[in-house]
């Protein structure tokens, strides 16, 4: 399984096998972690969103209103949590894995 993501300058791929999860996303952002906010989240926070959301595979049928940033999980209504880290990254950019273990 594998999932890419880019921002002006940088690019974020990760790679899994696809026995081993059910789904697998990544995101990096520019910008700074709880400075800058999209949709009202931080930009930290956001990226796991929008991991989670690419590991679901549904991410343009899921309202981002409705999913729930918590520890190391983002949930999403009546569907399990995906597991979700914080990457660390250089520079001006934030960056995020989820991934959900079969």
């Amino acid at each position: 399984m594998l999932s890419l993501s880019y921002a002006p300058g940088a690019v974020a791929v990760a790679a899994a096998p696809g026995d081993a999860i059910d789904g697998l996303g990544i995101d990096i952002e520019a910008g700074l972690a709880e400075t800058e906010a999209i949709s009202g989240v931080c930009l930290r926070d956001w990226t796991r969103l929008e991991a989670a959301m690419k590991a679901d595979g549904r991410a343009s049928m899921l309202d981002p209103a409705t999913a729930v940033v918590s520890g190391d999980h983002v949930s999403f209504p009546g569907a399990p949590p995906w597991s979700s880290t914080v990457l660390p990254v250089p520079g001006p950019f934030q960056a995020a894995i989820a991934y959900r273990y079969r």
